[in-house]
């Protein structure tokens, strides 16, 4: 993955990208910078989920991380990748832990 360009804001983040090699890593970096503009704290990955909707093997992608939900002990978070032509292409889910 080459980053394009990269943007967080409380509870969300934005990344734009080129694929060329991307791994569920990726993915988590997103999510957890949205996850950590909410509470600077360590977070840690208790739980993900990844459905793949659509093949993508190469272009343009973005990618949108969001806090659906911050909780005393968990937060969960949503992402989801589009592809150039604006589909969705991948959903991830993912539970953390706050320390």
């Amino acid at each position: 993955m080459t980053t394009k360009s990269f943007h967080v804001k409380m509870g969300r983040a934005r990344l734009s990208f080129r694929l060329e090699m991307s791994s569920s890593r990726d993915l988590d970096f997103c999510m957890g910078s949205a996850l950590y503009s909410v509470d600077s704290k360590q977070i840690v990955t208790v739980e993900m989920s990844i459905s793949y909707l659509k093949g993508v093997r190469e272009g343009n992608l973005r990618g949108f991380g969001e806090i659906k939900k911050v909780g005393s002990k968990l937060c969960f978070a949503e992402c989801k990748i589009f592809n150039k032509g604006s589909e969705l292409v991948l959903k991830h889910f993912q539970f953390a832990s706050v320390i």
